[in-house]
């Protein structure tokens, strides 16, 4: 089960939040090497298991769920089922008491852990980095695999990446600044490089997968004629 765009999202946009408080994340993968979001680094594995039984009633539902459906749960799919198991008299219970519940169940050493953590974190905010070279990862990654994309596809796996380092925004931007230039060729959501269409081709009798490169050739030729129209200025010319 892939992660959503809207997951990808979210998770960095409440990794940006840590980050901004001085702490540090490490990103978490599953046996099977799935995205599971992220973790403070400081936090040791002994204290996150003792406060994750939300972690499991939601597994436990998934389970159940795969068993009942005989497929796994999608990422909104899995929002219903960890709301739907939560205990009612939860919901009840305010933030300031939930709070006090879970420092009831800390010893002194794990309390002294807890505080460490923030000790290191305070006065250190993180700086948003630059998203190119998440985007360039990005772009290796799944090109590697496909010759066209989707564009959420990169842009999800350059969030992954550069998670609780990266502004959407500028992200979203470094990426039709590449279609401006010619390095990213687009036909409505699905996108391409020269490159990953040569390579595609290339591939295609032992993959048995054709890739639709004429469709990005028309794009690559309009874009190529306005940057040509820009540098010449003779756009009227052009346009004959």
């Amino acid at each position: 089960m892939g992660t959503s765009p809207v997951t990808s999202k979210y998770r960095n946009l409440l990794a940006r939040e840590v980050r901004s408080l001085g702490y540090e994340i490490e990103n978490r993968r599953d046996a099977r090497g799935r995205d599971c979001g992220f973790e403070i680094v400081g936090v040791s594995a002994a204290l996150l298991e003792k406060f994750s039984q939300r972690s499991k009633q939601r597994d436990e539902a998934i389970e159940a769920f795969t068993r009942e459906n005989g497929r796994r749960p999608t990422d909104n799919e899995v929002a219903v089922l960890v709301r739907e198991s939560r205990a009612d008299k939860l919901t009840e219970i305010s933030t300031d008491e939930v709070r006090a519940r879970q420092l009831q169940h800390l010893t002194p050493e794990e309390s002294a852990e807890l505080k460490a953590a923030v000790g290191h974190a305070l006065g250190k905010a993180i700086p948003v980095d630059s998203p190119a070279a998440s985007l360039d990862y990005a772009q290796a990654h799944v090109f590697e695999r496909v010759s066209v994309a989707r564009d959420h596809d990169i842009l999800t796996e350059a969030l992954r990446h550069g998670r609780g380092s990266l502004s959407h925004t500028e992200l979203r931007g470094t990426l039709a600044a590449r279609e401006s230039s010619g390095a990213i060729l687009r036909d409505g959501e699905e996108i391409a490089t020269r490159p990953s269409l040569i390579d595609g081709s290339m591939l295609t009798a032992k993959e048995k997968y054709q890739p639709e490169p004429a469709r990005f050739q028309a794009a690559e030729s309009d874009q190529l004629s306005t940057a040509e129209v820009m540098l010449s200025g003779t756009t009227n010319d052009w346009s004959r």
